[in-house]
């Protein structure tokens, strides 16, 4: 995937041969606030404004989708006074840049960092969005000030404390528009209530947390008489500040809950179901587009039922839509798959499960439980994950594993994330039947779940808390990785991959093995000596057990990184779990050298 190079924040510890080496302490690495506008429109060039500190001097821009680069970078440069003819300074705090999108781009949420030669910025999320875009003007905090809409209009908008955004609309009758919010799905912390108000102050519509967005508020609304109309946002907690964004999207749009099956390759999208807000089903339509976003990384990579080889993004525009509804699912390796068939309700209906494979099933109203079937081998350890929340899905599925005579041998346990995980050794050859069901016991078109089914995968999962890291030049990357262990108590070895091929060059391991019975690294590794200050590198930490060649791998997740900066692990997009940026810094020569000299 082409991703976007013109011209974040972590710990850095560099060490060098003979002597230790150090950042220059006045110098800061640049911090993404906001970006104005918060979506950007496929097939064309589009200006953005980029904001926060230390963006004087970017060296690169990186971007999670495919953008090329019009115009050397505007609004930034040092400019030359007329009068002496000294460049002006920069401005630290605001960044112009202008980015090309292919047309096919599909709606969704993306990632972008900034580097400069004093390091790399953290992760900032915003959209692509076939909306026009509109920034919120002056006060308008009751209705008496609302501010005008004309939709269809995307607001990119800052939530105060103690206040709610009031926006005016004149609707004609029967109209029916689609309200949402794009708040914590951008990294916002912004946990919104949407209500929709008639002319006299009425509420009609009181939206909070959406089962498929989370806290993100949204809900379609027909219109039953002609007139004016209030829309009033804020924080649940009456909560407020800069870091309280929102991009408000009005218009005819689909509110995508999910899609059945919940994960497809690219041939056939076009056999998808998307399950729309009111669990109407939508079929794809000419405007579908796609995009697989496999050089992101993802937590596992070695091929297994378990891999995901990275989400993909789906948008869907009807031919009677102002702009598009959007999702997102697992893109599935080439391996055995099974759609659940109804009846399954009882172990003698059980569909047969591929063991390893994957199974896509759906409760499909309340009460429904779903059996599967496998006839497992003596000492098999089979590990069945089952993924549903994470795309959309309301579903909280509840795994249990019984013999043909009824007797449990297995239960589900939650996994984070809201995924849930079942494990079974196998005593003996022999039947086993697996139930999965709704823990409330819901049920509907959009109650779709995932389940994957592998065998022998690694009995330990490895997490970090840092995901930007700014290392000097030549410098040692240090990291710590934390290994909770499943069963496997022997060494675990660590590799560092980049996130888009693989292997790299030039890297030196100098603390690599998680030692026998440990759960804890710092993990060290000496950087190519061909990085230099101002490049931006995506890398990923990939474990397995040291020594058993072949054994599957999982990259660290950095799942714990991404939740300490207080977003819902849940809704960011899933391809920056797992992908780490280093930026590299210059290398400052440390006392003693500068001493010596």
């Amino acid at each position: 995937m082409l991703h976007s190079f013109f011209a974040i924040a972590g710990r850095c510890i560099c060490i060098l041969a003979g002597g230790w080496m150090a950042i220059n302490a006045d110098a800061a690495p640049p911090v993404i606030q906001d970006i104005l506008p918060r979506g950007i429109a496929a097939g064309g060039t589009r200006a953005i404004e980029i904001r926060g500190t230390e963006l004087g001097e970017i060296t690169e821009v990186w971007t999670s989708f495919p953008t090329e680069l019009k115009s050397e970078p505007v609004g930034n440069t040092a400019a030359t006074d007329a009068e002496t003819a000294e460049p002006t300074p920069t401005d630290p705090s605001r960044y112009r840049c202008e980015l090309t999108l292919a047309a096919d781009q599909p709606v969704g949420v993306g990632a972008i960092r900034v580097a400069t030669k004093d390091g790399v910025s953290p992760w900032h999320l915003f959209m692509v969005d076939d909306l026009p875009s509109v920034a919120e003007s002056g006060v308008h905090d009751q209705m008496a000030n609302a501010q005008d809409l004309a939709w269809p209009i995307a607001v990119d908008g800052t939530s105060d404390a103690f206040k709610s955004d009031f926006y005016r609309l004149e609707l004609k009758a029967e109209t029916e528009l689609s309200f949402e919010v794009v708040a914590q799905r951008i990294g916002s912390p912004l946990d919104t209530v949407l209500t929709l108000f008639n002319e006299m102050g009425e509420p009609l519509v009181v939206s909070d947390d959406e089962p498929s967005s989370g806290a993100d508020s949204r809900f379609v609304f027909r219109v039953p008489t002609a007139g004016v109309y209030f829309l009033a946002l804020r924080d649940v907690q009456h909560r407020g500040g800069a870091d309280y964004r929102y991009r408000l999207r009005v218009g005819r749009f689909p509110l995508i809950r999910c899609v059945y099956p919940l994960g497809s390759d690219n041939e056939s999208l076009a056999s998808l179901d998307f399950v729309n807000a009111d669990d109407s089903i939508l079929k794809p339509s000419a405007d579908l587009r796609a995009r697989f976003d496999s050089e992101q990384g993802g937590p596992v990579i070695d091929g297994g039922p378990g891999t995901r080889g990275g989400p993909v993004t789906l948008s869907l525009k009807p031919a009677d839509h102002d702009a598009s509804g959007f999702t997102t699912m697992p893109a599935e390796p080439s391996i055995d798959s099974v759609l659940e068939q109804e009846p399954n309700g009882e172990r003698e209906h059980a569909v047969a499960l591929p063991v390893p494979g994957i199974a896509y099933g759906r409760f499909a109203q309340e009460q429904d439980v779903d059996f599967y079937q496998w006839t497992a081998a003596e000492g098999q350890r089979v590990v069945v994950t089952a993924e549903s929340q994470h795309y959309g899905s309301p579903a909280d599925v509840y795994l249990r594993l019984w013999t043909e005579a009824g007797v449990m041998l297995a239960e589900g346990s939650s996994q984070g994330a809201q995924r849930t995980q079942l494990t079974y050794a196998a005593t003996k050859a022999g039947k086993v039947f697996l139930s999965a069901e709704d823990l409330q016991q819901r049920g509907g078109a959009a109650y779709a779940y995932r389940l994957a089914i592998e065998v022998d995968p690694p009995a330990f999962t490895l997490t970090t808390d840092g995901d930007t890291f700014n290392v000097a030049q030549n410098g040692t990357l240090v990291v710590k990785v934390t290994a909770k262990r499943t069963g496997e108590k022997g060494p675990i070895e660590l590799s560092l991959q980049s996130a888009e091929v693989g292997a790299l060059e030039g890297v030196t391991l100098e603390q690599n093995v998680i030692a026998e019975g440990a759960n804890v690294l710092e993990f060290k590794a000496k950087l190519p000596s061909t990085w230099n200050p101002g490049e931006l590198h995506r890398v990923k930490i990939v474990g397995s057990v040291s020594g058993g060649e072949g054994s599957p791998r999982q990259v660290v997740s950095t799942l714990p990184a991404i939740e300490a900066r207080g977003v819902d692990g849940m809704r960011v997009p899933q391809f920056l779990d797992g992908a780490m940026v280093i930026g590299v810094t210059p290398a400052t020569p440390s006392p003693e050298k500068t001493e010596e000299k």
